[in-house]
C-alpha cells in the first residue's frame, strides 16, 4: 500500500462527525455575530491551560464587516493583570485590515470585550448588524503589532486637554494644526505643528489641538 493511500485511509478513520468534536478541550476561540448593542465579553478569566499546564500565548482578534459597509469597525477593550493589582490596558478598533495579536497568555487574568463606543454613529455601536467578531488563542508568539483607535476632536473641544490612551506611541492627524503636549507636574508644554495626514510621535501624557480635528491613536500592542 502506498504512503498516500495509507494517509487517506487514516484521515477517513478519524473524520469528524460533529463540529463540537473540535471543542472537546480547553476553550480556544469564539465568534460573535451582530447586531449586539450591549458589551460582548470575548474572554474573562485565566488564559486557557491544558492538563500539562501549558497554554497558548497569543490572543488574536479580528472582525469581518458586512458587505454593505466595509468601513465598519468595533471597539475592543483589553485588561491584562495579576493577583497583586497590576493591570495593563489597551483600547483599539478592529475590522477588516485592522486586527490584533496580543501576547497576553502569560498574564494571570485577561478581560477582552467589545464595548459600546460613544463616538460611533447611530446603529454602529457594539457589533453592527451583519458584522462578526472572532477571537482565537494560539501558541504562536506573534510579533507586537500596532493597535489603532479613532478619536473625534470636535469644535467644542478645541484647546481642551485630553488624555492619550495607554501605550500610545503616535498620533495620525487628519487636519493640519498645532498639537500641544502637556506635562502638568513640570508645568511644561511642547507644541508640534502637524501637517494634514502626518504621523506625529506622542511625547506627553495629554494633548490638545487648536482646531477641530480627527485623530487615530497608534499604540503598542501587548
Amino acid at each position: 500500500m502506498s504512503w498516500s493511500r495509507a494517509l487517506q485511509i487514516q484521515r477517513q478513520a478519524v473524520a469528524l462527525e460533529r463540529r463540537n468534536e473540535l471543542a472537546s478541550g480547553a476553550r480556544l476561540g469564539g465568534k460573535f455575530d451582530g447586531p449586539r448593542d450591549a458589551t460582548s465579553a470575548l474572554w474573562k478569566g485565566r488564559p486557557p491551560r491544558l492538563e500539562d499546564g501549558i497554554g497558548p500565548m497569543t490572543l488574536s482578534i479580528a472582525a469581518l464587516p458586512a458587505d454593505a459597509d466595509l468601513g465598519q469597525t468595533v471597539t475592543i477593550e483589553i485588561e491584562a493583570g495579576n493577583a497583586w493589582g497590576g493591570q495593563i490596558t489597551r483600547e483599539f478598533n478592529v475590522g477588516g485590515a485592522l486586527s490584533a495579536d496580543l501576547r497576553v497568555g502569560d498574564f494571570e487574568h485577561v478581560v477582552a470585550r467589545v464595548v459600546q463606543d460613544p463616538l460611533a454613529a447611530a446603529g454602529q455601536g457594539g457589533i453592527p448588524n451583519g458584522m462578526s467578531v472572532y477571537f482565537c488563542w494560539t501558541w504562536e508568539l506573534q510579533p507586537t503589532a500596532a493597535l489603532m483607535r479613532f478619536l473625534d476632536y470636535p469644535v467644542g473641544a478645541i484647546g481642551t486637554n485630553i488624555a492619550l490612551p495607554e501605550g500610545c506611541t503616535h498620533i495620525h492627524v487628519q487636519t493640519a494644526g498645532n498639537l500641544t503636549f502637556a506635562w502638568s507636574e513640570y508645568a511644561g508644554t511642547f507644541v508640534r505643528a502637524a501637517l494634514a495626514g502626518e504621523r506625529v510621535p506622542c511625547i506627553g501624557p495629554t494633548f490638545s489641538c487648536n482646531v477641530a480635528n480627527v485623530f487615530v491613536f497608534e499604540s503598542r500592542g501587548l
